[in-house]
């Protein structure tokens, strides 16, 4: 087998990048006919030992879903089970997300493409080219290739996407300059073992490449252990005996030295309680302490107000509620000195509860220090 190669895919050519990352090879394929390009691919590198697929924003629906903080998995879990919200498919996906950006392909479509490319070696990853372009690629816009009579547009900013986009071409972003194909396939493979969260991949794929995965760690286990027994048993009777022996003194000195640590780590922990202890002192009357802004909202709600939430992030403050008037809310804690910063972080909702009209409020503020900052800063 040949070095890993990362292969690139977009709608009218395929770009392959050999491990050394010094040659990039096109091919012209037809995304309907994988089998051709599989065959060209294979003329030029042989069988590698891995592959990294890169899927071209020219096949990719993008999306910017407003979702709440969860972990990856469960957030593609979402995507997958609410694809036709986010995008205009009617069919599974596969999806990734990068930064507030989702790309998606039809997943029909992308486990046609692996099962081709895997007739010439084991595909490891699939990624995207906006994911390649925000590790790869320095501060500014760039144009990666797509569709004939489009332009895709990449923003970057400190390593991290800020806009993705296709754009018909002749327009102001035409003067964006091509990214480099060369950077963004060695970049490519060096995302081989890249994590399965930060893959493109729908619920099948996910699947194979996790057992995939974890046979691979079987079998580096398994050699491992062979190995560190293999050695083991290559050690001869004196070297065994040296063994015994440093065993032996490092007994005795851990021994002799016992006590010393024992009253190292009593000395090391009563330390540490007395900052503690310090540290819950100065915290407790802080102003942003919870009794202390628990305390002030039950002097400024009113008496039909009542909180069902009390978050804080660290910075900033949001409390959820009903209230017979919620509108008035937001005014008193305005007012208060000890708020500031204050907004609606969602839009009130009218409701009947028990025959009687009630509103739901989110109100976000931060508090504000003694010196005039908000929660304890200038």
């Amino acid at each position: 087998m040949s070095a890993p190669i990362s292969l690139m895919l977009d709608p009218a050519v395929a770009r392959v990048v050999t491990a050394d990352g010094r040659e990039v090879h096109s091919i012209v394929w037809s995304p309907d006919a994988p089998d051709a390009m599989v065959d060209a691919v294979r003329a030029v590198v042989g069988s590698p030992s891995a592959i990294v697929v890169v899927v071209g924003l020219g096949f990719l629906e993008i999306a910017q879903p407003d979702l709440p903080p969860m972990a990856a998995g469960a957030r593609r879990a979402v995507l997958w089970r609410d694809a036709d919200r986010y995008f205009p498919l009617d069919e599974p996906i596969a999806v990734v997300s990068a930064e507030a950006f989702v790309f998606a392909v039809p997943a029909r479509q992308l486990n046609a493409w692996v099962r081709a490319i895997g007739a010439i070696g084991p595909v490891r990853t699939i990624v995207t080219a906006p994911q390649l372009c925000a590790l790869a690629l320095a501060n500014g816009e760039w144009a990666i290739p797509v569709a004939d009579g489009e332009r895709g547009v990449v923003q970057v900013r400190d390593h991290r996407l800020t806009s993705v986009r296709r754009v018909p071409r002749n327009t102001h972003t035409d003067d964006a300059p091509d990214a480099d194909m060369h950077l963004l396939g060695r970049e490519a493979l060096r995302w081989i073992d890249a994590p399965l969260e930060s893959q493109l991949l729908d619920a099948t794929l996910a699947t194979v490449f996790a057992r995939s995965r974890q046979r691979r760690w079987l079998t580096s286990a398994v050699l491992a252990t062979a190995a560190v027994l293999f050695l083991f048993w290559s050690v001869d009777r004196w070297r065994g005996e040296q063994l015994n022996t440093l065993v032996t003194v490092a007994a005795l000195l851990t021994e002799q030295a016992s006590p010393a640590v024992r009253a190292e780590s009593r000395l090391s922990r009563a330390h540490d309680e007395v900052t503690l202890l310090a540290g819950a002192s100065v915290a407790r009357h802080a102003p942003d302490a919870p009794l202390v802004v628990l305390a002030q909202l039950s002097r400024i709600l009113p008496k039909d107000a009542f909180v069902q939430r009390l978050e804080w992030d660290g910075q900033l403050w949001r409390v959820d509620g009903t209230a017979d008037n919620a509108r008035r809310l937001v005014p008193l804690f305005d007012g208060d000195a000890h708020f500031r910063d204050v907004r609606i972080a969602s839009a009130s909702q009218r409701f009947l509860d028990a025959g009687r009209q009630r509103e739901s409020f989110a109100i976000s503020f931060r508090t504000r220090s003694p010196a005039g900052g908000a929660n304890g800063t200038p």
